[in-house]
């Protein structure tokens, strides 16, 4: 998922699964239990 998305702004379509994804992988990269998939 890459840009500002400025197109869909305030409509209520946006997807923020992605960035939800990033945060748990966050957490679990800090907390030193991540394993790598690739």
């Amino acid at each position: 998922d890459h840009g500002t998305a400025f197109g869909i702004a305030g409509t209520g379509v946006a997807d923020a699964r992605s960035m939800a994804e990033a945060i748990r992988v966050a957490g679990k990269i800090c907390a030193g239990t991540w394993l790598r998939s690739w």
